[in-house]
Parts: C-alpha cells; sequence; structure tokens
C-alpha cells in the first residue's frame, strides 16, 4: 500500500507500482480479496447485525435456506417457522 501527501509522493507512488506492477498488482489483489471479499464480509456483517439484536447468529442461519446476489442486493429464502 501506498500512502502520499503531496503531488510529488503521488507521482513517486505511481513511478513505483508503474515500475513493479506485477507486485502491485498481487498486492492489490491480496488486500482486496482479504477486505472485500463478499463471503467474508457478509458474514462479519451479519453477525454484527444479528448480534447487536441479543439474537445468535446460528439461530438465524440454520433459517436460511439458500441466498443470492442479484442487481447488488443479497437475497434471502428463509424456512418457514411453521
Amino acid at each position: 500500500m501506498l500512502t502520499f501527501r503531496t503531488v510529488e509522493e503521488a507521482v513517486s507512488a505511481i513511478q513505483e507500482v508503474e515500475g513493479d506492477y506485477v507486485r502491485h498488482a498481487k498486492a492489490a489483489r491480496t488486500i482486496a480479496e482479504e477486505y472485500f471479499d463478499s463471503d467474508k464480509v457478509l458474514s462479519r456483517v451479519l453477525e454484527r447485525v444479528l448480534t447487536s439484536e441479543g439474537e445468535s447468529v446460528n439461530k438465524h442461519l440454520e433459517r436460511v435456506q439458500d441466498a443470492d446476489i442479484k442487481d447488488n442486493q443479497v437475497r434471502f429464502r428463509v424456512l418457514s417457522n411453521h
């Protein structure tokens, strides 16, 4: 990860990336997979939301039949309480 505060530092950072693009591309991919992977991020978000309501995550997730992402929305199909 490259940081900068001035235009000159930004130019230097761009030159560094251009000088070793493959290494920087791999590093960017690693960061994206760790912090933006939907499987990881969504599970953490769900856990925070569900536990903030005082409910067990497992109790809710046991009822999830399946889920999909369409039009940037996560849709869950949940088993009936009955």
